[in-house]
Parts: structure tokens; sequence; C-alpha cells
């Protein structure tokens, strides 16, 4: 699984200024490493609105996560087989 976010989710803080840091960001993504990728996202948003609580945030959260299936997909269409290209 591969993660990707911006600081704004690491620098994201609630009233007492306490970050919520990439460290809890990362245990949080490894406790749902089984998880489907809008799942993993679902469970990091929701876990900073709660650290946070009704405090705004003055910069943007975005996070990605990309996660590769044990073996290719042999129904998958891939870029290469695009029409486009043929």
């Amino acid at each position: 699984m591969v993660l990707l976010l911006t600081d704004g989710v690491v620098e994201a803080h609630g009233a007492d200024e306490d970050l919520f840091g990439i460290e809890r960001a990362l245990r949080l993504v490894k406790a749902h490493r089984t998880a489907r990728p809008p799942e993993v996202l679902n469970a990091l948003f929701g876990a900073v609105r709660d650290f946070c609580g009704p405090v705004a945030q003055p910069d943007d959260m975005t996070a990605i996560v990309i996660k590769a299936r044990a073996g290719p997909d042999p129904d998958a269409e891939t870029v290469l087989d695009h029409p486009a290209l043929s």
C-alpha cells in the first residue's frame, strides 16, 4: 500500500494545538491495511475529524491510497489495450 498525503492532514490540530501527526496517520493506515483504499481514506479522514473536533483547519487535506493486487487480473483493461492506442 502507498499513502500520499498533504501536510494539511498531518498538521491538522484540535483546540489544544496538538497535531494529528504522521505517526498517527501511519498507525491508522497500518491498522486498516487489509481494507480497500476508499475504506482506508474514510477511516483516515474520520479520525482526523474526530481528532480536530469543531476547530476549523487553515489548510486543505488531501490523501491518496494505492494498493496493488497480488497478481494480474486477466480481465482488466490496461491503458495499452485502449482502442485509441490501437
